[in-house]
């Protein structure tokens, strides 16, 4: 069978933008693994859908303040998913645009502030997954 590029497309559109965030255990997960099987059922494979535990994530807040000299200064953040929680102190990176973020030399051990155009459309999620005994 040929791969159609509007076919693809279409794919990716109801993923995207219909069904939306998949975060695993959502509601948008579910829905995203109802229409891949349902896809491949109408080509004719035999599908079995496992479940499967994964780690539960919840977010429950973000605070991000600039130590320098004088007063923490608080700024707007986002934690990303599957952060671990705590107390983090670290050298600071930022970055204005994605092209910065490519380009950024090595990040370890650095806290990473995506600034402006870099953090646009970043939104916070929450997540809930099974945990089997």
């Amino acid at each position: 069978m040929r791969v159609s590029g509007n076919r693809l497309w279409s794919h990716l559109t109801t993923l995207c933008e219909e069904i939306g965030p998949r975060l695993s255990g959502t509601s948008g997960d579910e829905r995203a693994v109802e229409y891949i099987a349902a896809y491949f059922r109408r080509c004719g494979a035999q599908v079995e859908v496992q479940e499967f535990p994964c780690p539960s994530w919840e977010h429950e807040s973000t605070a991000l303040s600039l130590v320098g000299a004088g007063a923490p200064e608080p700024l707007a953040a986002v934690a990303q998913t599957f952060t671990p929680g705590g107390d983090v102190e670290a050298p600071l990176a930022a970055v204005g645009t994605r092209q910065e973020l490519d380009l950024a030399p090595d990040l370890d051990g650095k806290v990473l502030l995506l600034d402006g155009k870099a953090g646009a459309g970043l939104t916070v999620a929450t997540r809930r997954c099974s945990e089997a005994a």
